[in-house]
């Protein structure tokens, strides 16, 4: 999972409804990378963690502009 919000509010969000065991470590936050969406640097970074390639991702988010557009540069399928 990636996120502009930090990793604290995320967790605490997983965990309220109960999901926070399905991502366990693979939870990548602008708060601990020093980048934000849509910067590829930080969809890159998410790729890394997760030990994928960009090609091989799934890039599914909320705001057009933000998560397709921005996330199309690093080469993810948006």
């Amino acid at each position: 999972m990636l996120s502009n919000s930090s990793a604290d509010h995320q967790r605490r969000k997983l965990d309220a409804i109960g999901l926070l065991s399905y991502f366990g470590d693979r939870l990548v936050c602008s708060d601990q990378y020093g980048a934000a969406k849509p910067a590829p640097s930080i969809v890159l970074t998410d790729c890394t963690s997760l030990g994928l390639q960009t090609h091989e991702v799934a890039y599914i988010g909320d705001e057009y502009e933000l998560d397709a557009i921005g996330a199309q540069p690093a080469g993810p399928h948006a």
